[in-house]
């Protein structure tokens, strides 16, 4: 096993010497790092899930074009999907937040369009 350093401050040293419990700090260290990475799974996880979700949605919603002839109503039915994607996955929404209004931005301006 290799070997790092680092130069903390004295307040985060402090900090994960509280934390750590019976751990060593190589251990607690270990473990944020680990935890770390498996959050980050986790939300890029839940964020394919959405991103999956909306492109059905966006599907359904070309599907729908053929019925719905009204622009005005077919951009209330996205904006309520767009709302309901946001409340089924609230983990990925909320950090993917600028994501989600760029794919609706990009879903509403091609119902303007006609496209």
């Amino acid at each position: 096993m290799k070997k790092i350093s680092l130069r903390l401050p004295d307040a985060t040293l402090e900090k994960i010497e509280m934390y750590r419990g019976d751990k060593t700090v190589s251990d607690y260290i270990r473990s944020l790092i680990e935890n770390h990475h498996e959050i980050e799974n986790r939300e890029s996880a839940a964020f394919q899930n959405l991103y999956n979700d909306i492109s059905i949605i966006k599907e359904s919603l070309n599907t729908s074009l053929k019925y719905l002839t009204i622009k005005k109503d077919l951009l209330a039915l996205s904006e309520f999907m767009a709302e309901v994607s946001s409340m089924a996955n609230p983990p990925a929404y909320s950090h993917h937040k600028t994501e989600i209004q760029q794919l609706y931005q990009t879903l509403a301006s091609k119902i303007q369009s006609g496209e």
